[in-house]
């Protein structure tokens, strides 16, 4: 079963489109434009229309209307690919649609198309075995670096090699920097997490490969956490597609 379950009755788009309305959801945007990096924008909605959702830049109370301009330098055009996150009671939805509309201060999504739901909000995990993500501890006298093997925005798994002596106990607090950068980017984040499993030899046929362990992120800040669920989505999209 896929983490992400595509929503496709109008009703019920239309229904978690106005719950998002109402309630003031927490909404954030994913979106790049050919050449240049990823940036993560925290919006608002400011109206919905069927299974249109018409969205601005956050902005504080009693301030005025951001225009799009500071938050996009180069402008957001129709029809330009887009990524729009926000959060429910019942769990985390994904558009995967573009540009339909802009004003100055307001641009408009599709959810009829592409509405996803995360099926398990901070569980949401993808296998990133081969995308070339890796955890560096900060002990600068003992630099180790290691390869991550899944990843959620509560959490990863990662391969301790046996060359990287005893792991550590369970229970115990590393520190260190995910580097989550994907086809070039360079997307670097501070983090401190808790070991909570083992899972053992990652590969039985190959022990020095080392151990499998599970770690939880202590503490993670909005942005990072923004940070580490959209590259999630990224990967679990350029993999899959659409769905």
């Amino acid at each position: 079963m896929s983490d992400l379950d595509q929503i496709t009755a109008y009703d019920e788009i239309t229904r978690i489109l106005k719950a998002a309305e109402a309630s003031s959801a927490e909404v954030y945007c994913s979106f790049a434009e050919e050449g240049l990096p990823t940036i993560n924008i925290e919006l608002e909605i400011r109206g919905v229309s069927g299974t249109n959702a018409v969205l601005g830049v956050k902005k504080k109370e009693g301030q005025k209307a951001q225009m799009l301009s500071a938050s996009f330098p180069n402008g957001l055009k129709i029809g330009s690919p887009i990524e729009v996150v926000f959060s429910l009671v019942d769990g985390q939805y994904a558009i995967r649609d573009v540009v339909q509309d802009t004003s100055m201060t307001t641009f408009t999504v599709s959810a009829g198309r592409n509405l996803l739901r995360l099926q398990r909000r901070k569980d949401f995990r993808v296998s990133v075995r081969t995308d070339g993500l890796t955890f560096e501890t900060l002990d600068k006298k003992n630099l180790l670096k290691f390869s991550i093997l899944d990843l959620s925005a509560g959490g990863l798994r990662l391969l301790w090699p046996l060359a990287a002596g005893p792991f550590p106990a369970m229970g115990s607090i590393l520190k260190g920097r995910l580097n989550l950068g994907t086809d070039g980017e360079n997307k670097v984040i501070d983090v401190e997490m808790k070991v909570v499993k083992d899972h053992g030899l990652d590969d039985p046929l190959k022990p020095e490969a080392g151990q499998a362990l599970s770690f939880q992120f202590q503490g993670l800040g909005q942005a990072e956490g923004r940070t580490v669920l959209f590259t999630c989505l990224f990967i679990h999209r350029k993999r899959y597609g659409a769905v």
